[in-house]
């Protein structure tokens, strides 16, 4: 129809400006097939790098040979701390900590249980668990570990906590400066408590797509939340 300028929709539905942001990424080809000049021109990415991602109601990507996505959260933080111990002990500690959120925090805390040993250590470590953001860390936990080594040691931990909802598990290793008695190494059972603070950013929240089951609409190759096991 010559001389006829057709006007995109303009109503809104339920998500603010969904359909403004549609009719700007109609103007062009699909990301993937964009080239490196056009995709600086739009500015933001949009759709799937991978179309099989397109399918909400598949499960890692039809793969679960290759992936697994056992919460899609996680948290990881890096531990200074020490003990001192004879049959009962005492611990405490900071630790930096960082979500797949975009969150950090700046954790402090203490406690004591019983020891296999007499002794003590400090040093650095590094704690992983499947908590969704770092604010979840804060609060009482329990762990059962131990050490091995005189001098330079080894250690190693399973810690457990709570936010009065759902129960998550960490795992901690690292090494320390240690001495024990009778024999170069320990085990424990200790109860911390960890306050938080300080809180912040490192970068802009990433988007989770799908239910709670695990399905999920993403645009990157490798599932966000997933763990590689393979090539297949």
């Amino acid at each position: 129809m010559d001389g006829v300028a057709v006007k995109p929709l303009t109503v809104g539905f339920h998500e603010t400006q969904f359909l403004g942001k549609l009719n700007q990424e109609n103007q062009f080809a699909f990301w993937f097939q964009l080239s490196d000049e056009e995709r600086e021109q739009a500015g933001s990415s949009w759709g799937p790098s991978n179309p099989q991602a397109l399918n909400r109601y598949s499960y890692v990507q039809n793969n679960p040979l290759k992936y697994t996505d056992p919460t899609g959260h996680w948290t990881v933080a890096v531990n200074f701390g020490g003990a001192f111990f004879g049959a009962v002990g005492g611990r405490g500690g900071f630790s930096i900590a960082f979500d797949d959120q975009g969150n950090f925090a700046i954790l402090g805390g203490g406690g004591g249980g019983l020891y296999s040993a007499v002794g003590a250590g400090s040093g650095l470590s590094v704690t992983v668990t499947n908590a969704p953001t770092v604010d979840k860390l804060a609060g009482f936990s329990v762990q059962i570990g131990g050490q091995v080594g005189e001098g330079p040691a080894i250690n190693g931990e399973l810690t457990f906590f709570t936010d009065g909802e759902n129960i998550y598990v960490g795992g901690t290793l690292g090494g320390a400066v240690a001495f024990h008695g009778p024999w170069p190494g320990e085990l424990h059972g200790t109860v911390e408590y960890d306050w938080l603070l300080a809180q912040g950013r490192y970068a802009p929240p990433r988007p989770r797509n799908g239910n709670s089951s695990g399905n999920r609409n993403t645009s990157s190759t490798t599932p966000p939340g997933t763990r590689q096991r393979g090539p297949q």
